[in-house]
């Protein structure tokens, strides 16, 4: 059982169900306390859930746009924006000059872009 300090007697009273002594102000306290912090809860869910989905989204658009780029190359735009369509995302931009291309996709509402160049290598295998 409880006992109270002798100075602080004068702020506590006797609760008539129990036989323990309770501060009349912090009776009832945890209802709200426990309330706003299930409010944080779900608010801190809501928003993690929102960033990763665009996380997620920004990691899609960039593989589809790597994709693109690469199958750009090998079949110009065509290949690209059908790779892309492929891959859930819509090719807006192509662009090609020589050995290097360059592309822009939307992903949901996530851009990425991506360039890649071939890059020609002559091998001699006498002295490899």
């Amino acid at each position: 059982m409880y006992r109270p300090n002798p100075a602080s007697k004068k702020d506590l009273q006797r609760t008539p169900d129990k036989a323990q002594w309770a501060r009349p102000r912090e009776r009832g306290s945890v209802f709200p306390l426990a309330g706003l912090v299930l409010a944080a809860g779900a608010l801190a869910l809501v928003l993690l859930t929102g960033l990763s989905q665009h996380a997620l989204d920004r990691a899609r658009a960039q593989n589809a746009a790597d994709a693109a780029v690469l199958a750009g190359l090998a079949e110009g735009e065509s290949g690209a924006r059908d790779l892309a369509l492929r891959n859930g995302a819509e090719l807006q931009t192509y662009w090609q000059q020589g050995r290097q291309a360059h592309v822009l996709v939307l992903y949901g509402e996530a851009w990425a872009e991506a360039t890649a160049m071939i890059d020609i290598v002559d091998i001699d295998p006498v002295n490899e």
